[in-house]
């Protein structure tokens, strides 16, 4: 029988412990290693300088004063701080926040920013609105080509809301479909 150190096991259990907490991995794409890494900010386009600020999350930021609302997507956890998407869209251009606040506060910090300007003819970007291999997920974020059907089956990019690195991560579209908004 080999002896293995008494840290190994202390670094099984921890992360035992830590599964136990935190449960499986937020998204099935993660575990797979199909996860495109990057840093916050790496899709923000001309945005970038919001990540950091905050703004009274009962109206919009300030540089989208003049945007239409489009949607928002909180998650149902019972963390504290809360974290959500909200969907800018100005013309051809869309831009999606994410972004946490107290729950017991209206001041919310912007941790992330995703930004299509212009999103290309024929596509449209779909917050919260993507199932992964047939199931719903409000953390993914896809770029799906327009078509007459219920189910958007052609999605050209998505990311995920990393609920562990507080950010907007690419992921592979292979297993993602995304609902068609109204039109």
């Amino acid at each position: 029988m080999t002896r293995r150190p008494p840290w190994t096991m202390a670094a099984v259990l921890l992360a035992a412990g830590t599964f136990l907490l935190t449960g499986p991995p937020l998204h099935p794409a993660a575990a797979q290693g199909s996860v495109k890494t990057g840093s916050a900010g790496r899709d923000a386009g001309p945005y970038r300088w919001l990540i950091g600020t905050t703004y009274n999350s009962n109206s919009r930021p300030q540089a989208f004063k003049n945007w239409s609302y489009v949607g928002g997507t909180g998650f149902d956890e019972v963390d504290d701080p809360e974290l959500a998407i909200v969907h800018f869209r100005r013309g051809k251009n869309d831009v999606v926040v994410f972004h946490s606040r107290p729950r017991s506060g209206t001041t919310a910090t912007i941790l992330d920013v995703l930004s299509l300007q212009p999103v290309p003819a024929g596509r449209v970007l779909v917050p919260g609105e993507c199932r992964y291999d047939g199931e719903h997920r409000p953390t993914i974020i896809g770029l799906a080509r327009l078509s007459d059907d219920l189910l958007l089956t052609r999605i050209e990019r998505a990311w995920y809301v990393d609920r562990d690195r507080l950010r907007l991560t690419r992921i592979d579209t292979g297993l993602i479909d995304c609902y068609a908004p109204e039109r």
